[in-house]
């Protein structure tokens, strides 16, 4: 059966307390972790924002992946796209995912699936959900077709074969397509020309994105559409294996799948089908036209196709190959007696005897013959080893320390944020098999290269890193200092750990400014501290005020504190930066409340006045604590989406020819 998800930015979301980007629709009884991987697979970047001329142009996202849920590999179709803006102001997205049963995937193939309109959402109508089921997903199946699309968009429908031969193979190397944005409302009908060419059988195992940006490591994805301009598109370009729609390229190296999708060969699809690779493209002024011999679906006859039978040979083939096959075996007839009279010859010659019987003694011996050994074939050169290339996620945390520093000064709005704030992360490089004798060594590294040219480390030198986290664990380490950080990176220091293999990131931000990503973290963080401090000084108020209660109401404020916020000011602070705004503070004052109310109902005794004006004074510090909650969640949901980079492929090499890891990484600023 499928389940659903649906993911936006709401003053309220299904989860009691959530605000901001949240989850406002979900299948009754999703498991968490599920939910939670759908949610990390929700994220989008706008080319343009939403007041600008172009903010319809920004692309959707439509794809199908497939990702590992509790060991299980599930299949889960995507709409993301840009959603105008939020209740707040900001920047918003819509995402919606549907995770299909392998019971309900109809033989069409996931394209056509998504293009049925019914099973995608593109809007959420602000009432949270808990549909007991997921979209009801149509059946439906089609046959193979010449690829018209794909001739009209790249001048080749070849290529809709180059993008089906990619998904039946078995690694799991991307083929990138780059298209420009006025073209992106055609690349669903592309994606589904080519798998419509893939036996029925393995059509759900085409994965494929409209708008492949930051897509997680862990996330199948085969086929990635990435418009011109953007900085996939120049890794894409710079990767190889990518198909330019914003130029004419040829196909150079064709292979059955090219041809079926140019309507030249015709037949069962479900038999292996030789590769003749992709190799390279050239830019060409017009892709020769090739004469199909399928028929177009408007000239198709009605009914069910007919029963798929072996395609028949033509004549002219047929003989043509009972003559070579005469030819073949007349020669190697031919070459046999050729072979036992030359053996006879020389075995006659050898004892001195006539070539023939009887007849005349053998010619006076010639000088001996030098026989040159034949040369021995060139072996072909051993194919050169391939480039390990690891896909990794470099997380900068922030550095709760420096935050717990700040909120216990007890800021306001106005005060200036800590200059500069900080950021660490790091991540391991995994060490690749030794299979051969040659394997690449990382150790051997002598130069580095992201979107530059090739530079060397930097002296080795020793680094205390310090963690985020609200202790003093520190840890040395030998370190080489990457150099030329790409520009997105901003005042970012890289290290690497020739002995661990570490990639450490240091990131010393300026949040007070007011230009692109640093000015929304600048605003959530600083809102983060000064709630942090009101919180601090609601709570004091409440256990000072509850001070002067009977001692049957003052057991309720003592197990509020006993069981949420034990400690004073600061430990309070910590214990709301360790839960990362997680716990729901608004029920938890809301259920202050009612006990408090319970117990004075229950109660035969009246309240002094003092008493009367602390239980008061406590209802109203309860109120604010509700909604200091709220504004102290979506803050930390701001700092927890934080900032996605998209850098250039990191390059270990040897020398400025041999490269010995590729590291395509993606970064993220986040608490």
């Amino acid at each position: 059966m499928s389940t659903e998800l649906l993911y936006t930015s709401a003053p309220q979301g299904l989860r009691h307390g959530s605000r901001g980007f949240c989850t406002v629709l979900t299948t009754a009884g999703m498991p968490i972790n599920v939910i939670g991987k759908l949610e990390a697979i929700s994220s989008y970047r706008h080319l343009f924002p939403p007041d600008s001329s172009r903010a319809s142009e920004n692309p959707v996202s439509l794809a199908h992946q497939r990702v590992n849920l509790g060991g299980q590999i599930v299949s889960v179709l995507s709409r993301v796209a840009a959603y105008g803006t939020d209740y707040s102001g900001r920047t918003n997205k819509i995402a919606h995912h549907v995770t299909i049963d392998p019971s309900e995937m109809p033989a069409a193939g996931p394209a056509w699936l998504i293009g049925q309109g019914s099973v995608l959402r593109s809007e959420w109508l602000g009432q949270c959900e808990t549909p007991a089921s997921g979209p009801e997903i149509p059946r439906g199946d089609q046959p193979p077709r010449i690829c018209t699309s794909w001739k009209s968009v790249a001048g080749d429908a070849g290529w809709g074969g180059v993008v089906a031969e990619a998904i039946s193979q078995p690694d799991a190397t991307p083929l990138w397509v780059i298209y420009p944005l006025n073209q992106q409302g055609r690349l669903l009908e592309l994606i589904d020309e080519s798998i419509a060419l893939l036996p029925a059988s393995q059509r759900w195992r085409a994965t494929f994105n409209t708008f492949a940006a930051n897509i997680p490591p862990d996330v199948e994805c085969k086929i990635r559409f990435v418009p011109v301009g953007t900085e996939e598109a120049r890794f894409a370009a710079s990767a190889g294996k990518s198909i330019d729609l914003t130029k004419h390229q040829s196909i150079t190296t064709a292979s059955q799948w090219v041809e079926r999708a140019r309507g030249v060969i015709r037949g069962e699809t479900g038999t292996p089908i030789a590769s003749g690779g992709f190799n390279a493209v050239q830019e060409v002024d017009v892709a020769t036209p090739v004469e199909s011999s399928w028929s177009s679906d408007d000239d198709a006859p009605p009914g069910p196709p007919p029963p798929i039978e072996p395609p028949s040979l033509p004549m002219d083939l047929i003989r043509g190959r009972e003559r070579r096959r005469k030819l073949v075996m007349a020669g190697s007839v031919l070459m046999v007696i050729i072979g036992l009279m030359a053996t006879w010859t020389v075995a006659r010659l050898m004892a001195g005897l006539p070539i023939l019987p009887g007849s005349g003694p053998p010619p006076a011996p010639q000088m001996p013959i030098d026989i040159t050994p034949p040369i021995e074939e060139e072996k072909p050169a051993p194919a050169p080893v391939p480039v390990p290339i690891e896909t990794l996620d470099l997380v900068l945390h922030y550095d709760k320390k420096q935050l717990l520093e700040f909120a216990v000064q007890h800021p306001d709005g106005e005060t200036p944020l800590p200059g500069p704030v900080s950021l660490r992360g790091y991540v391991r490089l995994k060490p690749i098999p030794d299979d051969t004798d040659n394997a690449p060594d990382i150790k051997r590294t002598k130069l580095v290269v992201w979107g530059g040219s090739p530079q060397s480390l930097g002296a080795a030198e020793e680094l205390v890193v310090v963690t985020t986290q609200l202790t003093e664990r520190a840890q040395t380490l030998t370190v080489e200092q990457l150099p030329s950080v790409p520009e997105p990176l901003g005042p970012t220091k890289v290290y690497w750990s020739r002995q661990t293999g570490d990639l450490i990131a240091i990131a010393d931000l300026d949040l007070s400014s007011e230009n692109g990503w640093f000015s929304e973290q600048g605003r959530a963080y600083q809102t983060a501290a000064v709630k942090l401090a009101r919180f601090a000084d609601l709570a004091d108020s409440i256990e000072r005020e509850s001070a002067a209660l009977p001692p049957n109401l003052k057991e309720v404020t003592e197990a509020f504190f006993r069981h949420l916020f034990p400690g004073k000011a600061q430990a309070r602070i910590e214990s709301l930066i360790r839960r990362a705004g997680g716990v729901d503070l608004s029920e938890a004052s809301t259920k202050l409340k009612a006990s408090l109310r319970s117990k004075l109902e229950s109660s035969n005794k009246a309240l002094k006045k003092d008493q009367q004006a602390a239980l008061v004074q406590i209802v109203d510090d309860c109120g604010q604590l509700a909604q200091v909650a709220a504004e102290l969640h979506a803050a930390f949901a701001v700092l927890a989406e934080g900032h996605r980079v998209e850098v250039p492929e990191l390059k270990f090499l040897e020398s400025e020819t041999v490269v010995l890891r590729r590291v395509p990484l993606h970064i993220h600023f986040s608490w």
